[in-house]
């Protein structure tokens, strides 16, 4: 199986109203965590599980690898409590 066909395939949860996404990965215990983690950052917003394939362009992949390069292009007061948290 190529990367590009099981990209395809794979499920994200996407906050409409923050435009960014997270990968879903069933079998992996720590990016379950992370999704719930990402649903909870995102309360009272509209997230909804979809495909891969009809995540906008231009919305932004939180990943564990990533997640830091991408919240500072958040509003500053949302990253502090982000950071709160923690």
């Amino acid at each position: 199986m190529d990367g590009e066909g099981s990209e395809k395939r794979m499920n994200v949860k996407v906050c409409f109203l923050c435009c960014q996404y997270t990968p879903i990965h069933p079998e992996n215990s720590l990016s379950q965590a992370f999704v719930s983690e990402f649903e909870g950052m995102h309360h009272k917003h509209p997230v909804q599980t979809i495909n891969r394939s009809e995540v906008p362009k231009n919305y932004i992949c939180i990943t564990d690898k990533k997640r830091e390069e991408s919240l500072e292009s958040l509003d500053p007061e949302w990253l502090n409590l982000l950071r709160a948290k923690k």
